[in-house]
């Protein structure tokens, strides 16, 4: 059954920061700011969320209470910076007024530093390296940051400052070893000796990172890098295939190690799918659909046209693709999603389960959202399952009007595959 375009509130499920600025209750703000909120949480439920964020932003200049990186990140929401430069700028200039008015605030300040270009990020970091000299997080962001503008030897040196804050910390002595890696292998002026100091340091990095934290793929895939580059620097034919024949154990056993991450084996503690949810296949005039990323594909009705990169509309609903870090699927991970609020948006929980497909393993999430301004509801269905980029996302965006059936949303999630 057709729907109106209007029915659906593009309310998206969302991970917010556990560490954020504790927000103001609107209740205290000064009326103004209310008022500006309120036009934000429209704004951002119509899906102009660089208008969301000008009125936040005007908000925060009426009463300097409302401050809230929170609210940023969801007004800011879906955003992937490379696509959406308006949406950017928007966000670094509410993240830099946010600055302005808290500048002892580190969260803020990584966020805008992950968002800016050499040499400003420097300048946004630098107060953080004398206020907070033995916080290894600083460091880190200053050496991921590095890497991303092709400064590996200073990369390097600040994730070393980074591990030597936080050595019990496995992915920190991996970071490093990555970033030795990154010199080795792209700094053209370095001699053998530095190489082979630099490939050493590198693979005992990665020993410190395995005893640490032992299993992870990322361990075997550095030293496989590591050794390959070592290999290279032998001139002797016997120690050069040892080397490499190393470097393939290694590789392979880091391949194996993401696939059991991937598709891990289903756990025995109730988080199977009930029998009366078994898969339903999709209709044969269903199209066939390539995720953004070309790591899954799924079907859609054949109606159903792409809005923007990582978006669809038909005329039942919409699906939105998105993308969260790393993590394995449990019952745990499921539930530690939380969903966004607002004065007239009220969230309820249907059902968050482990589901398997048949084919992909993930997190089924179903919550509906009432909007007590206009007295309708959207039910978000969600699917969140592994793949070789993160944990990836379907969300089903549906009205809940007369005659609803939530076979299309489920017939979809069933259609997952990953590639």
């Amino acid at each position: 059954m057709a729907m109106r375009r209007s029915a659906i509130a593009l309310v998206f499920i969302l991970v917010l920061p556990a560490t954020v600025a504790g927000p103001t209750s609107r209740d205290t703000l000064k009326p103004t700011a209310r008022t500006l909120l309120k036009r934000a949480d429209a704004l951002h439920r119509r899906g102009d969320n660089p208008g969301a964020l000008d009125a936040y932003m005007e908000a925060v200049d009426a009463d300097p209470n409302a401050a809230n990186l929170e609210a940023i990140d969801t007004y800011a929401f879906p955003f992937v910076e490379s696509r959406d430069k308006i949406l950017a700028e928007k966000k670094r200039a509410a993240l830099r007024q946010f600055l302005k008015l808290r500048p002892a605030d580190w969260e803020a300040a990584k966020k805008l530093a992950l968002l800016l270009d050499t040499p400003e990020y420097e300048s946004v970091i630098e107060p953080f390296i004398r206020t907070r000299p033995d916080d290894a997080d600083v460091y880190a962001t200053l050496g991921k940051l590095h890497e991303r503008n092709h400064r590996y030897a200073a990369s390097a040196a600040d994730l070393e400052k980074a591990s030597a804050l936080d050595p019990n910390n496995a992915r920190r002595h991996l970071s490093l070893a990555f970033a030795e890696y990154n010199v080795i292998a792209k700094d053209t002026t370095l001699d053998q000796a530095e190489k082979r100091k630099r490939i050493q340091h590198g693979l005992a990095e990665v020993d410190r990172g395995e005893a640490l934290e032992p299993g992870l793929a990322a361990a075997m895939t550095w030293r496989s890098l590591l050794l390959r580059e070592q290999a290279k620097l032998e001139s002797d034919p016997e120690v050069k295939s040892k080397l490499l024949a190393e470097a393939d154990a290694a590789n392979a056993l880091a391949n194996d190690r993401f696939q059991r991450m991937v598709k891990p084996p289903l756990q025995k503690s109730g988080d199977n799918s009930l029998p009366e949810d078994a898969p339903r296949k999709s209709p044969a005039d269903w199209q066939h659909v390539t995720s953004v990323g070309s790591t899954f594909e799924y079907r859609l009705p054949p109606d159903w046209k792409k809005q923007d990169f990582n978006s669809y509309r038909g005329a039942t609903g919409d699906l939105l693709e998105q993308i969260y870090p790393p993590a394995t699927i449990s019952p745990e991970y499921c539930r530690s999603f939380r969903s966004f609020t607002s004065a007239d948006v009220r969230p309820a929980e249907v059902e968050n389960r482990v589901y398997d497909n048949g084919k992909v393993r993930g997190c089924f999430v179903v919550i509906d959202f009432l909007n007590t301004t206009s007295n309708k509801t959207t039910r978000h269905t969600s699917f969140r399952f592994a793949t070789s980029r993160g944990i990836e996302d379907i969300t089903i965006i549906e009205a809940m009007v007369a005659g609803y059936s939530a076979v299309s949303a489920k017939t979809i999630i069933d259609s997952v595959r990953t590639k």
